[in-house]
């Protein structure tokens, strides 16, 4: 049997909104490496920061799918429920911060008059910067300047990162400044029943979970459930709900030495044929051939 803080350890490598993460975690990286941000749609407290360095990449946020193509800045709001994809199958190289709100300033009236209009307009869940814009660089340089700090860690980076978080968000701030955003009608309802249904599955991945347990959760109908996920996640609420136990499976795969049939049980499937049926056809490979190819 697999032990709770084991399991809690593997789900805790897909982003959700319960994550614990440092105050700033910045990496550069490549899509391809990145599984769990390409299929499982996620939300976070904090802000996200994205560079393209090569290739293109496709976010879907919320009901909205944009790509972004190497020299493009994008900046993801806090909460807003994300997830990226290869555009057209190839493979990108980027830098990725997320940045914890609680980092910003604490003056209330910079937060008042700037940070919560930019940041808090839950009509814009996200800013393009397209490379054709002289400020995409700019931004670009600011997010490579903060990763070069923290992989210096001189004494006080934490200052000179948080001072360089602050310019960039002037210079957002000046690209879009709040009284000239668009103001959209967000589907808030839906948006909070799909995050909730979400959690739930985040939550009870382990057990047997229907349909009609899904919807409930997010105190809708089965039909609805499956409109719901069609239209932020692109794709159905079972699809969901096995590809993110498998996801799961395959963190237990990477980093324990537990049997395929502990991991199957652990990670709610019936039977160790069904998940091998299962992580067959997403992977192209049983996961014994996958666990193989670690060692």
């Amino acid at each position: 049997m697999i032990s709770p803080d084991i399991l809690k350890s593997a789900a805790a490598v897909i982003p959700s909104a319960k994550g614990t993460l440092p105050p700033i975690q910045i990496t550069t990286s490549t899509i391809s490496s990145q599984a769990h941000l390409q299929m499982i749609s996620h939300w976070h407290d904090e802000l996200e920061f994205i560079y393209i360095l090569d290739g293109k990449m496709d976010f879907h946020i919320e009901e909205k799918i944009l790509t972004a193509s190497r020299g493009d800045f994008l900046a993801i709001h806090a909460s807003a429920m994300h997830r990226s994809a290869p555009h057209n199958g190839e493979d990108c190289r980027f830098i990725r911060a997320l940045i914890h709100p609680s980092l910003l300033t604490e003056n209330q009236s910079v937060r008042n008059r700037l940070l919560s209009p930019l940041l808090g307009n839950t009509s814009r869940r996200c800013f393009l910067v397209p490379s054709a814009s002289p400020d995409a660089p700019r931004l670009g340089e600011l997010l490579q300047e903060i990763n070069r700090t923290n992989e210096k860690h001189l004494p006080g980076f934490e200052l000179e990162s948080i001072g360089l978080l602050h310019i960039l968000l002037a210079r957002l701030y000046a690209l879009f400044p709040p009284e000239k955003q668009t103001q959209e009608k967000m589907p808030g309802t839906d948006i909070s029943a799909q995050r909730r249904m979400v959690a739930y599955i985040s939550h009870h991945y382990p057990e047997k979970i229907s349909l009609a347990g899904i919807a409930a959760a997010g105190s809708v109908s089965r039909s609805k459930c499956c409109q719901l996920f069609k239209k932020y996640m692109q794709q159905s609420p079972i699809d969901f709900l096995n590809r993110y136990r498998l996801e799961i499976s395959r963190n237990l795969l990477d980093f324990t030495e537990n049997s395929i049939l502990e991991i199957a049980n652990a990670c709610g499937f019936s039977s160790q044929s069904y998940y091998t049926k299962m992580f067959s056809e997403k992977f192209n490979c049983t996961p014994t051939q996958y666990r193989s190819r670690l060692s």
